[in-house]
């Protein structure tokens, strides 16, 4: 009987975590329209920042326009070309993490403010992380950049981590915050099936 209340209790969490995930994906991905031109403006501006400190001398530039950011690069003849662009869907891992750290059960009303503070901090630098790593390795494959056999190795694996990094950073950095949530909200079992609190622990 114990074990069976448990897991009913685990069934319920489950549905209601379910049902808040769905509702927060639907609320946030509408507000997420309204907000990622902006949140476009602040990455443009902060890899700009991060390209002028790691280049020298300094040949990209960064512009939020258009609905997407654009990379340009500066010729050795002074041009400014477009090198290339991103749709603002890069950032779309903003949703699901949202919507996950929202949903999940066992947290404290500051405690998942505090994580969703954390959360959109981690996933931002993330984006950082991934935009510039992604044009500095697409400058070596183009031949822009002259590296040795060794480092172009490198660069090739380097490409697959950002890639992966970009694919699973939100789903990453919510098991992170969150574990430790879930691991509480799970029923508490104690010897021969007995719930805790019923064996006195």
């Amino acid at each position: 009987m114990a074990r069976s209340g448990s897991r009913d209790r685990r069934v319920v969490t489950l549905r209601r975590f379910a049902v808040r995930l769905l509702l927060s994906v639907a609320v946030i991905a509408l507000l997420w329209s309204f907000a990622a031109p902006l949140y476009n403006r602040f990455v443009a501006v902060t890899a700009g920042a991060a390209f002028a400190l790691i280049e020298s001398p300094d040949v990209t530039i960064v512009r939020a326009e258009q609905g997407a950011l654009w990379i340009l690069r500066e010729a050795r003849s002074g041009d400014v070309k477009p090198f290339m662009s991103f749709d603002l869907y890069v950032y779309v891992g903003f949703v699901p993490l949202l919507a996950l750290l929202l949903a999940t059960p066992g947290l404290r009303p500051w405690r998942r403010l505090r994580l969703l503070g954390f959360g959109v901090a981690l996933l931002s630098t993330t984006h950082i992380v991934f935009l510039v790593g992604a044009v500095r390795l697409l400058y070596v494959a183009y031949g822009l950049d002259v590296v040795g056999p060794m480092a172009a190795g490198v660069c090739q694996w380097a490409q697959v981590s950002l890639r992966i990094l970009w694919e699973a950073g939100a789903l990453v950095i919510w098991a992170a915050l969150a574990l430790r949530a879930w691991r509480r909200s799970r029923p508490a079992v104690g010897l021969a099936g007995t719930p805790a609190h019923a064996a006195g622990v």
